[in-house]
């Protein structure tokens, strides 16, 4: 497995953030929001992946 280096993310359950008036992204964090998701779908048709049993298992070494 590769190892990246980059921000730490919080996920929410979406029902939680809908429940709170929403995300709350000002215009440049939705923009790098969504930079990122162009960047993983680019890597996705790229054939850039992981396998999932190694990153799961990769997040587990960290904890």
């Amino acid at each position: 497995m590769t190892e990246h280096k980059g921000q730490v993310v919080e996920l929410v359950p979406i029902d939680e953030v809908l429940a709170n008036g929403g995300d709350h992204l000002d215009e440049e964090e939705r923009r790098k929001l969504h930079d990122s998701i162009r960047e993983s779908l680019r890597q996705m048709q790229a054939g850039e992946l992981i396998d999932a049993k190694e990153a799961l298992a990769a997040l587990r070494a960290h904890r």
